[in-house]
């Protein structure tokens, strides 16, 4: 009698564990099947967390049922570690893979931005801001910040001009930092040879270099004007015109 009930807990407690067992299984691979969509993009902010997360995912139907999804992030540990980013999930995603990508960021899709040329930072800051979703506030308090400008290897008191306008590929919400220092680099690269060169033969800074570039930019409606409107000041600059205040002041306004 004793050992018949010992034998039939166990027998109970051995399909209570495999009943568990299959849950669980199915919780971190079962697939997703989307509602609306075969793919579907998920944006994840600076200081989002786990759960607000997963009510995106839900009010989306992305995910087949919440209860699960936090089970299996609890269990991977991923709470408290997911990755600001933009995700591209396809439908029959598991649990466990989106949880997998959230932690490690791996999925993060890059966004590409055309910087047009002629916009000054205030402009370039406005783009990054609708296009990566950056702080633009942020961004041109870094472009004026005299210790991060240095950093960079920049000896002057703005980064205005030394912003590359170009095409690249940032992550959602990349930090400020690391959007202006790529654009600065582009330059650096772009600004070497023979245009540091022939800007050591004439003994401007970079600063004023700049400054004359953005002037002519400003000025120029057409681009066969931009070389006979640097002409002009040029001659004038050369005579100590009042252009030359001018310049001076707009390289380190």
């Amino acid at each position: 009698m004793f050992r018949s009930r010992i034998h039939r807990i166990g027998l109970i407690a051995g399909v209570i564990l495999l009943a568990a067992g299959c849950v669980l299984l199915y919780a971190f691979i079962g697939g997703n099947e989307f509602p609306r969509t075969a793919e579907e993009v998920l944006y994840v902010s600076r200081g989002e967390t786990f759960l607000s997360v997963t009510d995106s995912l839900e009010s989306r139907g992305m995910i087949r049922s919440r209860l699960l999804f936090e089970l299996v992030g609890r269990l991977m540990g991923g709470t408290d570690r997911i990755q600001t980013g933009k995700y591209l999930f396809t439908t029959g995603v598991s649990n466990g893979e989106i949880v997998s990508t959230l932690i490690s960021g791996k999925g993060n899709a890059l966004i590409f931005v055309s910087v047009p040329e002629g916009l000054r930072t205030r402009g370039q800051a406005r783009i990054f801001a609708r296009t990566i979703g950056i702080d633009s506030a942020r961004f041109l308090a870094l472009t004026r910040d005299r210790e991060f400008i240095s950093s960079l290897g920049i000896a002057d008191s703005s980064l205005e001009g030394y912003l590359l306008p170009d095409t690249y590929g940032f992550a959602w919400q990349q930090e400020e930092e690391e959007v202006i220092s790529r654009l600065v680099g582009q330059f650096t690269k772009f600004y070497d040879g023979a245009l540091r060169d022939r800007q050591e033969e004439i003994g401007w800074t970079t600063g004023q270099v700049l400054a004359l570039a953005s002037i002519v930019e400003g000025e120029a409606v057409r681009d066969d004007e931009r070389g006979i409107i640097a002409g002009v000041y040029w001659n004038r600059l050369r005579k100590g015109n009042e252009n030359w205040r001018r310049i001076r002041r707009s390289s380190i306004s």
